[in-house]
């Protein structure tokens, strides 16, 4: 069996990664959601646009992890 890990993109350039997210059940999407957010930090990071279509997907399931980043301290995020 796959760890949580082995899903996500390595590296802000690894958009081979991404699409295969794009084909996997969301089922093992969702557990992914906060740690994908994390790749939309700099939309100029090549992965980011990719991601953005995946949380774009799930937008009711986002909206917690949304919040988490507006009630954090990281202002440049915001």
């Amino acid at each position: 069996m796959d760890k949580f890990e082995d899903f996500l993109p390595r590296n802000i350039y690894d958009v081979d990664k991404v699409e295969k997210i794009k084909k996997l059940d969301s089922y093992i999407v969702v557990p992914l959601l906060p740690s994908l957010l994390v790749f939309i930090q700099d939309m100029n990071w090549p992965v980011a646009p990719g991601i953005l279509e995946i949380l774009l997907t799930f937008p009711k399931e986002i909206v917690p992890h949304v919040q988490d980043v507006l009630c954090s301290d990281d202002d440049n995020w915001k």
